[in-house]
């Protein structure tokens, strides 16, 4: 909880003002699949990762009208040493041959979806 949903909300806490003296700005808040659906096993993760996406709701509602953007990445299993913690390489093939990328993701793909909603504020 620390990390995942009260560091996000303190990031966000302290940087709004400036986005706001500025008149604008893009806040890219990352969670997880599993803060959209709930997973076995994974109660206080899926619980912070829910938490971001709420948090991230409420913040675009509330600071859309200073030219704040608040966009949520929530990715699939991606390819870090966190999951390779939890699963093993034959876990993995398994459970995500039937996926839709029929593979786990790479962190380059998160970081690409990141830029987009930058990018995107910069064009807007």
């Amino acid at each position: 909880m620390s990390i995942n949903l009260n560091g996000v909300y303190l990031m966000s806490k302290y940087t709004i003002p400036f986005m706001i003296k500025q008149k604008g700005g893009s806040i890219v808040n990352n969670s997880s699949l599993n803060g959209l659906l709930g997973v076995t096993g994974a109660d206080a993760y899926t619980a912070s990762k829910g938490g971001v996406v709420s948090l991230t709701r409420v913040m675009a509602v509330d600071y859309g009208p200073h030219n704040i953007r608040v966009n949520c990445i929530c990715p699939g299993a991606i390819d870090t040493p966190m999951i390779a913690e939890v699963l093993s390489d034959e876990e993995i093939a398994k459970n995500f041959q039937s996926g839709p990328l029929r593979r786990v993701g790479k962190p380059e793909e998160v970081a690409y979806a990141a830029l987009f909603y930058h990018l995107m504020n910069q064009v807007i």
